[in-house]
């Protein structure tokens, strides 16, 4: 989550032994994450929300008024990309009812290169509100690239939104998606019940 989900390369580093084998330690954290992996590719919840964004380039995705086909938040061909002068862009999820949620993922429209430097994402302060000053953030995110995935304490909402505060000329996306892991059996835990630090090591070295 925080290798690959902060763009960045996952390195597994968990070579056989003299007999050709995985030790078992190794076997059961990869597992674990083959699991947190598939979860990732579920696309249950982002299918049930509609979505719509403060602006679109024409030819660069959804109409600001248009809404997404609630069956996919991934956005065809050239991904979005907001109008000139939208100096504060940003793009909503909403749902019938609310929801929890715990992560949202983010992924980049990189044939046009790597552009978003920071984000939030924001809920509303009041389900009923319309004023984009009532929205309050509840995580800070920067890089996206390949993919971001954030992390944040669980929420109940109808509506969230992610709001790109520092780019270069303009952001791009081609997908978006949202989760509630914590409503899950298993989460990251499971994934790191086997990586007790060594004695040798300790915070801030290399």
């Amino acid at each position: 989550m925080n290798a690959v989900g902060g763009n960045a390369t996952f390195l597994l580093n968990v070579p056989p032994d003299a007999r050709g084998h995985i030790a078992k330690p190794d076997r059961e954290a990869l597992q674990g994450l083959g699991r947190h992996l598939e979860r990732l590719a579920d696309m249950t919840l982002t299918r049930k929300a509609s979505m719509r964004v403060s602006s679109a380039r024409a030819g660069r995705g959804i109409g600001a008024e248009d809404g997404l086909e609630a069956a996919t938040a991934e956005f065809p061909g050239n991904g979005w990309q907001p109008e000139a002068d939208d100096q504060e862009p940003w793009i909503e999820l909403s749902f019938a009812a609310p929801v929890r949620l715990d992560t949202v993922s983010l992924g980049e429209h990189l044939p046009a290169g790597q552009r978003i430097e920071a984000f939030e994402v924001r809920i509303p302060a009041d389900e009923a509100a319309t004023d984009s000053k009532s929205w309050q953030p509840i995580s800070q995110g920067r890089i996206v690239g390949y993919r971001n995935i954030r992390q944040f304490a669980p929420v109940r909402t109808s509506r969230i939104r992610i709001v790109f505060t520092r780019y270069r000329e303009f952001p791009t996306l081609d997908e978006v998606r949202v989760y509630s892991f914590s409503d899950q059996s298993a989460d990251l835990s499971e994934i790191q019940a086997d990586s007790k630090k060594p004695d040798w090591y300790k915070e801030g070295t290399k």
